[in-house]
């Protein structure tokens, strides 16, 4: 019987240690994506006591999705889709040693690849007059600085948070001509996410 009051008592300790001391992982999800025609991510990032940490975000789905119509009648629909990854590192500009895990204003830098493919189908009345669908395969490679905010009361495990980030690199789609923005507008980061601490 005292072994196992001594188990119960260890596990207990354990458990509001645990609460109080040991949510540096987080993981969370972008909601702001489908309105934006962000793709689908789930994140995970890793705090070790301190003003730093770093993530790793999981991606795919949606890119960028367009149509247009001529003379009252459906002309093309236009795509890009395909998944990727990206890797992250954040300060916290307001982190102090009493924190139980890092909150508030960050800064960083991220490194983005993307294995997409952009469509554009004619419809086919237009198929007949010479317009020609096109299909084009683009890995797209990059990285960038970010700055956002997260939120989040003390010893409660859910928080949210914003963020933008402006990327560089290679997104050299040879296709696809964006009407007002640049091509590395593939690799530009907005997001609202909602997560939980552990």
């Amino acid at each position: 019987m005292k072994h196992i009051r001594l188990i119960v008592f260890a596990i207990f300790w354990l458990g509001i240690s645990w609460q109080t001391t040991a949510q540096f992982s987080f993981i969370k999800t972008d909601i702001l994506g489908p309105f934006v025609n962000n793709p689908f991510s789930i994140g995970y990032e890793r705090n070790f006591d301190s003003a730093n940490s770093f993530g790793i975000i999981l991606e795919g789905g949606w890119y960028m999705r367009d149509n247009a119509t001529k003379n009252g009648q459906p002309y093309w629909d236009k795509k890009i889709t395909g998944y990727g990854g990206m890797l992250e590192y954040r300060r916290y500009l307001q982190y102090t040693g009493r924190m139980s895990r890092p909150v508030g204003f960050f800064t960083g830098a991220y490194a983005r690849a993307i294995n997409s493919t952009y469509e554009q189908d004619f419809a086919t009345s237009f198929n007949n007059l010479g317009e020609i669908d096109q299909l084009e395969d683009v890995l797209m490679i990059g990285g960038g600085a970010i700055l956002g905010y997260k939120y989040k009361k003390p010893y409660n495990p859910l928080f949210f948070e914003v963020l933008g980030g402006i990327g560089w690199g290679s997104a050299n789609l040879t296709k696809y001509a964006p009407d007002d923005l640049p091509a590395q507008y593939f690799l530009w980061r907005w997001e609202v996410a909602i997560g939980f601490a552990f």
